[in-house]
């Protein structure tokens, strides 16, 4: 349900503000509202939840300490996508479960 879209990219891949290092180069930051829901990319098993953490903003101290589920893909084979910086307490999903695009 992308009906709250488009969204603003603020960042593309390979970004000089947070997407220069090779674990981020690939990333892609787009600028929604709180509470946008997160739509699969694809079909897939959800490898990693974490939604516990409550800090925010780009600062050193909170390198790691983010929001994240982790997805790993069908197809292409052994490609993963990792979405970040989802709001505390929000994921509907969990680790092991499997999850269609859209």
């Amino acid at each position: 349900d992308c009906k709250n879209g488009p969204f603003l990219c603020s960042q593309s891949h390979g970004g000089s503000f947070t997407h220069f290092t090779e674990s981020t180069q690939h990333a892609v930051d787009l600028e929604c509202p709180c509470g946008t829901p997160v739509l699969s990319v694809g079909d897939g098993e959800i490898c990693e939840v974490g939604d516990k953490e409550e800090c925010c903003g780009c600062w050193a101290e909170n390198l790691f300490h983010w929001n994240s589920i982790m997805l790993k893909l069908d197809q292409p084979e052994g490609l993963f996508v990792e979405y970040v910086h989802i709001m505390t307490g929000s994921a509907k999903v969990e680790k092991g479960q499997r999850v269609v695009k859209g």
